[in-house]
């Protein structure tokens, strides 16, 4: 890959990967946030023989928001939670795999001499245990 290109790939997936990581973390934030005010609802709402709910203020507009158990649509903001989340995943991803695997950055001759494939398949094999580890999987 010629050196320009590369460099501009690295760029847009660099901004790609940080934009779409925040806002994935400020959705995150504001759904934890949101289910954390519920919870404090939730004694008073049983009392009265209601769902737990929470009114927000914006920009002068108030929304109350109410705990469903079963919804009967999936709003369009966990349709964008969604994608924000694997717009972040992607694009770590081919990061990844631009930097590292075929960026030469993941191979240090001076240290070991395996090839390209072998090191590829231990990241890769690492990449996988650490994922499984991190959710409790055996």
């Amino acid at each position: 890959m010629p050196a320009a290109v590369s460099e501009w790939s690295n760029l847009i997936l660099r901004w790609i990967h940080v934009l779409a990581g925040i806002f994935w973390i400020g959705q995150t934030y504001y759904f934890t946030k949101l289910e954390g005010r519920m919870a404090l609802d939730e004694e008073a709402a049983r009392k009265s023989r209601r769902l737990p709910q929470v009114w927000l203020v914006h920009s002068g507009s108030f929304s109350l928001v109410e705990r469903q158990a079963s919804p009967k649509s999936v709003p369009a903001k966990f349709y964008w939670f969604r994608w924000e989340a694997l717009i972040t995943w992607i694009s770590g991803f081919l990061l990844l795999g631009l930097l590292y695997y075929s960026g030469g950055l993941m191979l240090d001759d001076s240290v070991s001499n395996i090839g390209m494939g072998a090191g590829v398949a231990i990241g890769l094999r690492l990449l996988r245990k650490a994922r499984k580890a991190s959710y409790g999987w055996s």
